[in-house]
């Protein structure tokens, strides 16, 4: 079976010329947008490192970072059946939107300094935070 190769470019910081497989792309479904389908390699992370920390029903999760990922880390936590979700970031706004979207608590680490925010783990505020960066950083984590 012959395959076709397809030229792709990229601006900014990324490959500006390469080849692909023309088997290593898959078409959207046509009752998929454009917009739900850029949000696919996100979730499948966040689904990812959900199923890797183990997340159960019940559980107080923190999540590191209110990007994109750690947004979609929180919705699925959610999923999953996490009772309570803090989520942290330096950054305002992404927190507001964290907040916005469900998240329980949001925790600017940049106004509250390290100490506090060991405080907030010492007080069993989430269960699901101390284990999985150790279960991650594994070989093949």
């Amino acid at each position: 079976m012959k395959s076709e190769s397809i030229l792709l470019g990229y601006v900014d910081q990324m490959c500006t010329s390469g080849l692909m497989e023309s088997l290593e792309i898959l078409s959207l479904p046509s009752n998929v947008s454009f917009e739900e389908g850029a949000l696919l390699e996100p979730l499948s992370v966040a689904v990812h490192a959900c199923r890797r920390a183990q997340i159960q029903m019940g559980q107080r999760v923190l999540i590191l970072g209110s990007g994109p990922i750690g947004i979609m880390c929180m919705l699925t936590a959610r999923a999953m059946g996490a009772s309570k979700v803090v989520i942290t970031d330096l950054n305002e706004l992404r927190l507001n939107l964290a907040k916005e979207l469900g998240a329980d608590h949001t925790v600017c680490v940049n106004l509250i300094g390290v100490q506090s925010f060991l405080l907030l783990r010492s007080h069993k505020l989430v269960d699901a935070s101390r284990s999985y960066p150790r279960r991650a950083a594994a070989p093949l984590g």
